[in-house]
């Protein structure tokens, strides 16, 4: 979950070096999908999922498909021997 001061924050997001899921809802009037795009632009290892027609809580909105890609993000997150 992103803070809604996200861009506060931009400076220091490349020291995220984790996976970074942001999933955002295709018609969110809270955070725009512009500091979404920032977000996975700035750390290494970011992706973007837009939900469509979703709004600000897309795990609300459209809990299937929000489930169905954590779920999948989520079996991509596998340990490295760096980590």
């Amino acid at each position: 979950m992103a803070p809604i001061s996200l861009r506060t924050y931009r400076e220091r997001l490349h020291f995220i070096t984790v996976p970074v899921l942001a999933i955002w809802g295709e018609n969110d009037r809270t955070i725009p999908v512009s500091d979404a795009q920032m977000l996975v632009k700035s750390v290494k290892r970011g992706q973007l999922v837009i939900i469509p027609n979703g709004g600000h809580a897309p795990y609300m909105n459209a809990p299937e498909l929000f489930n169905q890609e954590l779920v999948r993000f989520l079996s991509t997150c596998k340990p490295s021997a760096t980590e």
